[in-house]
């Protein structure tokens, strides 16, 4: 005899429950990803919004990918969310601003030295110029269809 009703544990054991709250995240330019203001300065109704489920401080941002130069992991029309506030270390893919260009690399120390890698290995790696600024660490990739 089959018996449709309640399971006898309401949640599942290998589901977690999604602690976190789930942010708005305005797409935003380049241009102004490298001059980076507080989200609270923003007119809503002048940015594309999406959703962000990693954890990220409320100044965090949103970029579409632009060139192939992050391919194959990112590509073209990708969006990223991207937090001023997290802390970056090798490996972390950051967004930086270079002589006044606003660029998506992957950080890497070799040494002392730090490198912003391109994952297309067509791209060669840029030496990091004392004038770099970090805007911020890469923390989710959302893909839009």
């Amino acid at each position: 005899e089959m018996f449709f009703g309640q399971p006898e544990t309401p949640i599942d054991p290998n589901v977690a429950q999604l602690d976190r709250k789930i942010h708005n995240i305005p797409v935003v330019s380049w241009v102004q990803a490298g001059n980076w203001h507080d989200v609270e300065e923003l007119n809503p109704d002048d940015y594309e919004w999406v959703l962000a489920l990693s954890k990220v401080s409320e100044r965090a941002f949103a970029l579409r990918v632009q060139g192939d130069s992050m391919q194959p992991e990112f590509t073209e029309g990708d969006i990223i969310i991207v937090d001023p506030e997290a802390d970056f270390h090798s490996g972390s893919f950051v967004v930086v601003r270079q002589d006044n260009e606003t660029t998506f690399k992957k950080l890497i120390y070799d040494g002392s030295r730090a490198m912003l890698k391109a994952l297309n290995p067509i791209y060669g790696v840029l030496q990091m110029q004392e004038d770099v600024v970090i805007c911020g660490v890469v923390k989710e990739k959302v893909k839009l269809y």
